[in-house]
């Protein structure tokens, strides 16, 4: 498909970062079927093939190669969105880059890797993306965070950390860009059965199996992996985290954040109520974790 497409009578254009996996599809899917005119994009589109499609609710889903990160890849995907839709209404990054593992075993490739895909890669798009949406005087720009980045758990440093950082720019973007009547939302996620943990679970194993049993952090390894797979039978999936992201969108005055499922809610509730070294102490005591002086 190469014509222009106008949306249909409340449906918008949106741009989603990496519908690759899980979570970037179902939202893709869903949005589309609600109606959307949807620009799927990922650094390349294998295994997109069957995405393009025109749906019964006046939707439409095209594919654009993304390299989020890369400022020319980045103004390629907004002209294409200009080119098949008229105009650009929201971006929609999904993307999340996961690393566990000690602190002092970081290299330097891992932080940049992570970093890259969770930080710099939609900090980059944003910039670029900014002065179409302040100029319209309207739009969305919705990041998918990890709840990691309020509440960090052991070895979990950089998904925190880069997560942070995202919390942070969108907060600030946020003031910026309100008297443009742009929105800023945050969906926060915990673990999601599906895209974002089924691609990264037996990458956590591995992390987790090598630290091994002479490692100082090997009781740590240990207790988070058993959080990891309780965790996990609770889990949202990519249709829970989409029908949050379509409520975002679809809503006059959205929230600036969202929480997927109960649990997370209230983890993040206890990060912004408990004092820190509470809430510390809770973590440990759920995770079996003993100071010295216990």
């Amino acid at each position: 498909m190469s014509t222009t497409h106008v949306p249909s009578r409340g449906g918008r254009t949106v741009l989603i970062t990496d519908a690759r996996d899980g979570l970037g599809r179902a939202t893709a899917l869903l949005l589309a079927d609600a109606g959307d005119c949807v620009l799927a994009c990922g650094p390349d589109l294998g295994g997109m093939e069957d995405m393009p499609r025109e749906t019964m609710q006046g939707g439409v889903i095209e594919l654009c190669p993304l390299a989020l990160g890369d400022p020319a890849s980045c103004d390629a995907a907004l002209a294409r969105m200009g080119a098949l839709f008229g105009r650009l209404d929201a971006i929609v990054h999904t993307g999340i880059a996961t690393h566990f593992g000690p602190v002092e075993e970081l290299d330097d490739a891992t932080i940049a890797r992570v970093f890259a895909a969770n930080f710099f890669g939609p900090l980059t798009l944003i910039r670029r993306a900014a002065p179409a949406l302040r100029e319209r005087r309207a739009g969305t720009v919705l990041c998918v965070s990890s709840a990691a980045g309020r509440v960090a758990l052991p070895l979990s440093a950089m998904l925190s950390a880069s997560h942070h950082a995202l919390e942070a720019l969108c907060d600030a973007l946020r003031l910026e860009l309100r008297p443009f009547g742009v929105d800023v939302v945050l969906v926060e996620t915990g673990l999601v059965r599906r895209g974002v943990v089924a691609d990264t679970a037996d990458r956590i194993e591995q992390a987790l199996s090598g630290v091994g049993a002479q490692s100082p952090y090997a009781q740590v390894a240990h207790a988070l992996g058993a959080v990891i797979r309780d965790l996990e039978q609770t889990a949202a999936t990519p249709r829970d985290v989409a029908e949050v992201i379509h409520r975002a969108l679809t809503s006059p005055h959205p929230r600036p954040r969202y929480a997927v499922t109960k649990r997370t809610a209230a983890w993040l509730w206890a990060r912004k109520l408990l004092p820190d070294r509470v809430l510390d102490g809770r973590l440990a005591k759920a995770m079996g974790l003993k100071a010295p002086s216990d």
